[in-house]
C-alpha cells in the first residue's frame, strides 16, 4: 500500500509505503506524481533505497521535487517515532527552521500531524 500524505503549511508531501515491493511502490510514483525530468533519478534512488532484497526497518528519503520517500517494513510504534523524527527535521529545516528551545513547538506539533496521519494510513 502507498499513501501521500501532505503537509499544507510547508508546502511538502510524503509517500509513505508499507507491505508492498519495491516495484509496488515505483508504479504508483510513475502513476501518481508528476515530477517532470526527474522520475528517472527518483526512481534509480527508490529502486537502490527500499530494494526488496535489501535489510532495513525503515527508510526515509528527501527528494526536494517529488516529496519525502518513506518505506516501512517494521510499522512498530517505535520505528514510526524514529523515521517522522527524520521528516519532522528535513521538512523544518528547509523552512529554515533549527531544532532549539525556542522552535521545539514547531517540531513537536508536525511530530505528532505526522504520527497521527501515518498511523491512520498504515491501518
Amino acid at each position: 500500500m502507498v499513501t501521500l500524505i501532505e503537509i499544507p503549511i510547508y508546502n511538502r508531501n510524503i509517500i509513505v509505503g508499507s507491505d508492498c515491493t519495491c516495484a509496488e511502490y515505483t508504479e504508483w510514483i510513475k502513476t501518481t506524481l508528476e515530477c517532470g525530468d526527474s522520475i528517472d533519478t527518483i526512481l534509480d534512488t527508490v529502486n537502490e533505497l527500499f530494494a526488496d532484497d535489501r535489510s532495513y526497518k525503515a527508510s526515509t528519503v528527501n527528494m526536494q521535487n517529488a516529496g519525502l520517500l518513506l518505506h516501512f517494513r517494521d510499522k512498530s510504534p517505535g520505528v514510526v517515532a524514529h523515521e517522522v523524527f527524520h521528516i519532522a527535521h528535513a521538512v523544518l529545516d528547509d523552512a529554515g527552521v533549527r531544532l532549539s528551545f525556542k522552535s521545539d513547538e514547531a517540531f513537536a506539533y508536525l511530530i505528532e500531524y505526522l504520527v497521527t496521519e501515518i498511523c491512520e494510513g498504515l491501518k
